[in-house]
């Protein structure tokens, strides 16, 4: 910001607090999109479009198809080994998990980061617990 006509890259929540500039960058549709909330979301859904298992998660969204897709986003990822986990364990996971997706977004969309969408994140709990080794009371 300080060095005219410099390029840089920044998470679009950085650059939203700290008020940069932002440029829109051509996705995989042709059109120029702007890093705003919307934007990223089609990104996550238009993704999912070619994923044929629900609890398959492995996907990108870096140029993503649609043509109101951002093509510069990511997903956050959390790894976890669910043969290391008790049910304890998984049981206080899934519950946080469930926190974060609902209503832990409020927090999210504090920090300058885009929730999930509703349709993602319903895809993701039932991944979970598809996995992790939890007592059906706990589900």
């Amino acid at each position: 910001k300080q060095t005219p006509g410099a390029i840089g890259y920044v998470e679009g929540s950085y650059a939203r607090q700290n008020r940069l500039p932002v440029a829109r960058v051509q996705n995989a549709a042709g059109a120029f999109i702007a890093p705003a909330a919307f934007e990223i979301a089609a990104a996550a859904v238009s993704a999912l479009d070619d994923v044929d298992e629900p609890t398959d998660l492995r996907v990108s969204i870096v140029n993503a198809p649609g043509k109101q897709a951002y093509p510069i986003a990511s997903f956050s990822w959390l790894l976890v080994v669910p043969a290391t986990l008790d049910e304890s364990q998984s049981a206080q996971l899934l519950r946080f998990l469930a926190w974060a997706l609902t209503d832990g977004e409020r927090t999210a969309r504090e920090l300058g980061y885009e929730p999930l969408p509703t349709v993602l994140a319903e895809r993701v709990l039932t991944s979970v617990r598809a996995q992790l080794p939890v007592s059906r009371s706990a589900r």
